[in-house]
């Protein structure tokens, strides 16, 4: 159980420096067995990632007391 346990924790951030935890040829055959995410990327300034723009209310009073 212990093994269990300790697995998931192998690629903590926190756990990682520690010495003697996981070797650099585990730490390194783990990483490349990450999904790749590059696809979550969201640039601010990129509008063509957006499918649907905010619209504008078309009344003041829509806005709410702080506009």
């Amino acid at each position: 159980m212990a093994a269990k346990t300790t697995e998931h924790l192998k690629l903590d951030r926190r756990l990682l420096n520690r010495r003697g935890w996981i070797d650099k040829a585990e730490l390194e055959r783990a990483l490349d067995e990450l999904p790749d995410s590059a696809h979550n990327i969201h640039r601010e300034g990129d509008v063509a990632s957006s499918s649907e723009e905010p619209s504008a209310p078309k009344d003041p009073s829509e806005t709410g007391p702080f506009g």
